[in-house]
This record gives structure tokens, C-alpha cells and sequence, in this order.
């Protein structure tokens, strides 16, 4: 399936990474794919930098909205039969509402997990300005991190093994962590220094 969606990419440049990136996959190689091509010169780097966080936003705005309308719904009508219930959702709720409004962010260094974050958003319906800022800065992160590896490590990724691939995508993971802790915990300067 992965090549499938490499070869729409190199075929279809910047459509093809704004329409995969709509999708509920993990695209992690696909990103760095895309650095490569960056790389070679057949795309841009920031252009495909761009595009990829304008087709990622698309995908989660989409997911976002069904959790907004459908989600909620589904989960107070059939979730006791699971174990969730009103009291369970307005939890998750205030957690997202609060400090759990970065999991928007980590969300995307999950493989899987950054539609799924979308989707509890807006079931727990939260606010879209804060689901938009937090989304966004997770999509454009995760977009450089990945497609500025791809171009980095040029053709020495093509000819990596898939578990060569996966320590790539962890190295990068925990340096966009290290990164994001780094900016987290650093108080803001104020003053003239």
C-alpha cells in the first residue's frame, strides 16, 4: 500500500502530498519521501513543507468536524454498552480543554494517532480556536521534521531498510520532543538583555 502511495506522490508532486496527507495513515515515510524528492530537485522544500501541512490540516479539520458532529452522539447513545459514559466524555473534555490539548501535538509523532486525536477533539467539543492552533503547530512540526530528514539524508534513504526506516522516524520523533519539552519548559524572556 506505501507504494502506492509513494508512486501517486512522485507522479502527482504536490497534489499527490496534499491529497495523501488528507488520509488517515501513518505517513511518516511518505514525508520523508517527499524530502527526498525535495532533495532531487522535483519538488521544493518549503513548498512541499507548506503543501504537506495544508493537506494534514485539511484531513484533521475534516475529522475534527466529524467528531464534532457524529462522535458525541455515537458515544452517549452506544458507548455504556463499552464502559463510556457522560461523565467519562466531559472528563476527557476538561483534560483536552486544559493541558491535554497537547496531545493535539504529540499526537502526530503516534503513527496512527493524530486522526484519532482529531476525532476526540471534537467529540469532547473542543473550542475549534484551540483545536486549530494546537493542530496546527503539530502539523507544521511534524511536516518539517519528517520531509527536512528526507531531504537530509537524500539517497541514503531509498536504500535504508524498513528497520533502518523506523530508527530514522524514532530519531526524529525524539528530537521533535526533546524540542517541544525544550520550548515548553522554557521560561518566556522578558526585558531588555
Amino acid at each position: 500500500m506505501e507504494q502506492f502511495f509513494l508512486y501517486w506522490i512522485s507522479h502527482f508532486g504536490y497534489a499527490g502530498v496534499f491529497f495523501v496527507l488528507m488520509l488517515p495513515l501513518p505517513a511518516e515515510a511518505l514525508l520523508a519521501f517527499s524530502g527526498y524528492l525535495a532533495c532531487r530537485g522535483q519538488l521544493g522544500l518549503a513548498a512541499t513543507i507548506v503543501t504537506a501541512f495544508l493537506g494534514t490540516m485539511c484531513g484533521m479539520a475534516i475529522c475534527y468536524w466529524l467528531g464534532l458532529r457524529g462522535s458525541r452522539y455515537i458515544l452517549t447513545r452506544y458507548g455504556a454498552m463499552v464502559g463510556i459514559t457522560e461523565e467519562k466524555i466531559e472528563r476527557v473534555s476538561r483534560r483536552l480543554d486544559r493541558p491535554g490539548r497537547w496531545g493535539l501535538i504529540a499526537g502526530y509523532f503516534i503513527p496512527g494517532i493524530r486522526h484519532v486525536a482529531a476525532l476526540a477533539a471534537g467529540a469532547t467539543r473542543l473550542r475549534a480556536s484551540v483545536f486549530a492552533f494546537f493542530a496546527s503547530v503539530g502539523a507544521l512540526l511534524w511536516s518539517a521534521v519528517f520531509i527536512t530528514a528526507g531531504y537530509l539524508l537524500e539517497e541514503e534513504w531509498l536504500g535504508t531498510s524498513a528497520l533502518d526506516h523506523r530508527i530514522v522516524v524514532a530519531i526524529c520523533i525524539t528530537i521533535a520532543f526533546m524540542l517541544l519539552i525544550r520550548y515548553l519548559t522554557t521560561p518566556p524572556k522578558h526585558g531588555n538583555t
